[in-house]
């Protein structure tokens, strides 16, 4: 059983900067002070930066983001995991999001606001040393920026377990069911891995996780992480199936008939499609391996592992998953629905997407043949996911986009005192 509580680092030179900050009852307005953090979400493909801002916190708990706020966010590509072999970059690679953030916090609050990083499958598939020669610039650029930074362990690389569970937890608490008897259950599709998490009715034999928050409950929930079966590996690991190191050619069934092109993951190769739904289905299936054959518990899912029943009729699907979904207009769906429209989708040969203003304008439309099933495959065979289920995808939730960051940030702020990001603190007015 894993708990995350996080144990804050926090020198004394910390604690001796409030003693500058003045008489705090005289520079605040207390009823109307905003306090602000700042989020870095580390993925594979692209580091994105999420501002947040929620009434400051009086005491230790877990703050509280005002749900009219909209998101305020920013992207760069590539992941940071493909800095290992130029590490001296990475400041140069950090720093215009570093200066969103600045844009966006008042001056005065700097000092009084988290920054944080955490990275995910994209750095998890690094070397040890590789992990730890990246994370170490990050948390040397973050204690030059001006923004707290109380503790290494606020720029790290996350488990994939916590990577889950942050995300249950920050579905729960942007749907207001925090204090209900039955949360949603989250399935998140990144570009290297995918997380399931969710609380069953029954006992958990494996993947257990404890969220502990303090002045308001403790969450016992199982959450399972997949490392290659994101989006872009599992295309990568499937297409090695049709490679030809002969004449550096791949003959996949999964793009559109009539496609050919460099491919994006190694140049030195051509790709032909094949346009054969049934085949990509089959092969795809065959990747995921959730056979009974292949399970040695009471219920398996992908690979093997255990995973229990999901027995929530409330089901959250995010990332790559939206990002398919919204292609045919998708928000709220079955995945008889959907399945019909990746079988018209994958009909169409690569001539055919070409005279779509729609698709051809889309920069992964050519993978979208591949990303379509995959989608459909993972949640039905993979997660078995029942066809007439109603699955939820959107893209914000009261104007945030959802991610595992923002239960990241508030449950770690959550474990220490209110001193530290609040000017309205009750331990420091006394």
């Amino acid at each position: 059983m894993i708990q995350i509580l996080l144990l804050l680092e926090i020198v004394i030179a910390n604690n001796l900067r409030y003693l500058t900050k003045g008489t705090i009852q005289n520079i605040w307005n207390i009823e109307g002070s905003k306090c602000y953090g700042v989020m870095f979400d580390a993925g594979s493909s692209g580091t994105r930066v999420y501002v947040y801002q929620w009434n400051c916190r009086e005491t230790q708990t877990m703050p509280y983001v005002s749900l009219s706020e909209k998101s305020i966010e920013k992207k760069i590509k590539p992941g940071i995991s493909s800095f290992a072999s130029k590490i001296n970059d990475i400041p140069t690679y950090l720093q215009p999001l570093i200066d969103f953030a600045i844009s966006n916090v008042p001056q005065e609050m700097m000092s009084y606001t988290p920054i944080m990083l955490g990275a995910t499958a994209g750095m998890r598939l690094l070397s040890i040393q590789q992990q730890t020669d990246i994370i170490k610039q990050v948390q040397h650029l973050f204690l030059k920026s001006g923004f707290l930074f109380l503790s290494e362990q606020w720029a790290r690389v996350i488990t994939g377990q916590e990577e889950g569970a942050y995300m249950w937890l920050s579905l729960n608490y942007l749907l207001n069911r925090m204090q209900n008897e039955d949360q949603v259950t989250t399935i998140d599709l990144g570009g290297a891995s995918t997380q399931i998490s969710f609380k069953p009715k029954g006992n958990i034999e494996d993947g257990v996780i404890d969220l502990i928050i303090p002045d308001l409950n403790e969450y016992e929930i199982f959450s399972n992480s997949h490392l290659l079966y994101g989006m872009d590996q599992a295309l990568v690991q499937i297409h090695k199936l049709f490679q030809d190191n002969q004449t550096f050619i791949i003959k996949t069934p999964c793009y559109f008939n009539g496609y050919q092109n460099t491919y994006d993951n190694d140049p030195n190769y051509t790709v032909i499609g094949l346009g054969d739904y049934k085949e990509c289905k089959r092969i795809i299936r065959q990747y995921l391996h959730n056979n009974p054959d292949n399970c040695s518990h009471s219920n398996c899912g992908i690979n093997g592992s255990y995973q229990p029943k999901i027995d929530n009729n409330i089901i959250y699907a995010l990332n790559g998953v939206q990002s398919m979904v919204s292609l045919f207009g998708f928000q709220n769906y079955t995945l008889s629905q959907y399945s019909n429209k990746v079988i018209s989708f994958t009909s169409l040969i690569w001539s055919d997407i070409q005279q779509i203003p729609e698709y051809i304008n889309n920069p992964y439309i050519h993978t979208d043949f591949f990303s379509s099933i995959y989608v459909d495959e993972l949640l039905s065979y993979g997660y078995a996911i029942n066809k007439d289920q109603i699955i939820y995808s959107p893209d914000k939730i009261y104007n945030i986009s959802p991610s595992w960051t923002i239960a990241a940030m508030f449950y770690q702020l959550a474990q220490i005192q209110c001193q530290y990001d609040s000017p309205i603190c009750i331990q420091l007015i006394k």
